[in-house]
């Protein structure tokens, strides 16, 4: 049996060569396939044990029927649907399907491809946008930090020349005032007697923007601790500024 179909598909192999003779086939065989099933796959002795019949028999007496002219109307009308059937397959099929759907398939394909460029490019920007502002950010640190780094030295030149001058001692009021007198401007000493900070530092002081005044006390601005640090410093490490 297996060399039968090997036989009866190495001819179709050769001889079956177009689409339409392929699925005439097809259609023919599935239309036909109670005949086929019992040539191929059914045993005489099944059928004999069943019908009490051989099976060619079995084949030209039941199953093809040659003198019954109704299996020759029937015949007709089989092959008629099996070309019909390939009739549609090649010419209608693809036309109302496969042709629709391959192409809602590359359309989706193609709708996929612009998504990914889509945002491809968008990630493409966010990382040059992203990149832009660190530069920014990098930038404004720098010139602050250089801002600092200039303030610091305007500063430290003030303070070289405050330190020149006869009021650096008189300095001392102003860190006791802070530390020792809760920032007041005026104050009682430990005897009670009423005291103050003397009025040409605390002038100065006021005047360069070392300290803030608000009603009777005083607080340090930014450069007003940079020399509050650096007169501590002169005072604790006297050669810093020798």
């Amino acid at each position: 049996m297996a060399d039968v179909v090997h036989s009866i598909l190495e001819y179709w192999k050769t001889r079956v060569k177009t689409q339409v003779y392929g699925l005439f086939t097809f259609w023919y065989i599935v239309l036909h396939s109670q005949l086929f099933f019992t040539l191929l796959f059914i045993d005489q002795q099944q059928i004999y044990t069943q019908k009490h019949m051989l099976k060619n028999e079995y084949i030209w007496t039941v199953l093809i029927r040659r003198n019954d002219w109704h299996y020759w109307l029937t015949q007709a009308l089989l092959i008629s649907l099996a070309a019909f059937l390939t009739y549609v397959m090649i010419w209608w099929l693809p036309r109302l399907i496969l042709k629709p759907s391959y192409e809602k398939e590359k359309e989706n394909e193609y709708d996929r491809r612009l998504i990914k460029i889509r945002f491809e490019d968008q990630y493409e920007k966010g990382k040059k946008a992203l990149a832009s502002t660190q530069a920014i950010t990098l930038k404004a640190e720098k010139e602050v930090i250089d801002l600092k780094d200039k303030v610091n030295e305007s500063w430290l030149h003030d303070f070289k020349e405050f330190k020149e001058s006869a009021l650096f001692n008189q300095f001392a009021h102003i860190k006791e005032a802070l530390y020792e007198h809760n920032k007041y401007v005026s104050y009682e000493d430990e005897s009670g007697s009423g005291n103050s900070i003397p009025t040409n530092i605390l002038a100065y002081a006021d005047g360069n923007e070392l300290i803030t005044i608000d009603s009777n006390k005083i607080e340090l601005t930014d450069k007003g601790r940079f020399f509050m640090k650096q007169y501590l410093a002169t005072q604790y490490k006297p050669t810093l500024y020798k």
